[in-house]
């Protein structure tokens, strides 16, 4: 089939102009124009999909980091960090993920310390166990044992003598006095009954009497508190009892000091304990490298740590020590 057209020239002073087409051209024009398109369609649906997955990757990637390093902090390992590759709100995402992790590894790394004193401290109570039930053995047998085997031995004497003289019953009660002295004064190391009976004033003030006895130190005791004031809590005042007991024990064996003081402060909120002296003191720096155990003062931080207080110590070289235990009242109520 054939398609003419008559197309005028200078509106046809000059002449027209056949032009004819055969179907076959078209249809091959229009074959080739829709080859050209599927092509181009095709062309720029890849290059579209390139770009969607090139965009993809852009997108996702952080994600999955971030998904990643999540489930190696679950596994365990705080040291993982997500890569910070932008500053939008994956990248802030990421920097937030990264302050959580060494967050993480910082509370890791406290709760391993607290771990470590924990079972130093666990073991270095069953060592004082021990060694308490060493040392009370060792008085039993051979202090009371002792007693108790020359007051027999006085006993059985008497038997054989006939009726008892007075200078024998003057003994043998002198020697039952004695046996009777030894047995308070091992039940009073274990545990003062006056601490249950009196209260924290009176055991203090006993055991810096006691102590003063046996030191070159010379011991002074202080108590001030409002009037009509509560005794504190139970676990209170043996915890209190106890830090003085450790410390007087320190500043006896190890401080070398002439004079020393013990303060009990009660107020309305809170009770303290001071106990001061005049010794050589040491260096604070020395107490991470083993004098910490050597006088027990991570076990007086721990004893009052379980009671909500807190436990200050200032000590320098030639400057004599000073201890200070702060328990809150109002937290402790019984």
């Amino acid at each position: 089939m054939l398609f003419n057209t008559l197309v005028p020239i200078l509106e046809g002073r000059a002449g027209s102009v056949l032009v004819g087409l055969t179907d076959r051209r078209i249809r091959s024009e229009i074959t080739s124009l829709t080859h050209s398109l599927f092509w181009s369609l095709m062309l720029c649906a890849s290059v579209g999909w390139g770009l969607a997955l090139v965009l993809t990757e852009i997108v996702t990637r952080p994600v999955r980091d971030l998904v990643q390093a999540a489930s190696r902090i679950r596994e365990g390992d705080f040291h993982v960090r997500s890569e910070v590759g932008s500053a939008d709100e994956i990248g802030h995402l990421a920097s937030a993920f990264n302050d959580m992790a060494e967050s993480l590894e910082i509370h890791r790394k406290d709760v391993q310390e607290k771990e470590r004193v924990r079972e130093s401290l666990l073991e270095r109570i069953v060592q004082v166990q021990e060694e308490e039930r060493k040392r009370v053995a060792r008085e039993l047998h051979d202090e009371v044992g002792q007693s108790l085997s020359a007051l027999l031995l006085a006993i059985q004497s008497s038997r054989g003598n006939g009726k008892p003289t007075e200078e024998l019953k003057t003994d043998l009660e002198h020697q039952t006095t004695q046996l009777i002295g030894e047995v308070h004064r091992l039940a009073w190391g274990m545990r003062p009954s006056i601490l249950d009976d009196f209260g924290l004033d009176s055991a203090l003030s006993r055991l810096v009497q006691e102590i003063a006895k046996h030191s070159s130190t010379a011991i002074d005791y202080q108590y001030s508190a409002p009037p009509g004031a509560e005794r504190p809590p139970s676990r209170v005042e043996v915890t209190l009892y106890r830090l003085a007991q450790e410390a007087l024990s320190n500043v006896d064996r190890h401080s070398e000091a002439k004079r020393a003081s013990v303060i009990l402060l009660q107020l309305p909120h809170e009770v303290s304990l001071l106990v001061e002296d005049d010794g050589q003191g040491f260096e604070l720096k020395s107490l991470d490298g083993g004098a910490d155990d050597c006088l027990g003062i991570a076990g007086m931080k721990e004893r009052v740590a379980l009671v909500g207080g807190n436990l200050d110590l200032a000590s320098e070289p030639g400057k004599g020590t000073t201890l200070r235990a702060t328990i809150p009242l109002q937290e402790d109520k019984e």
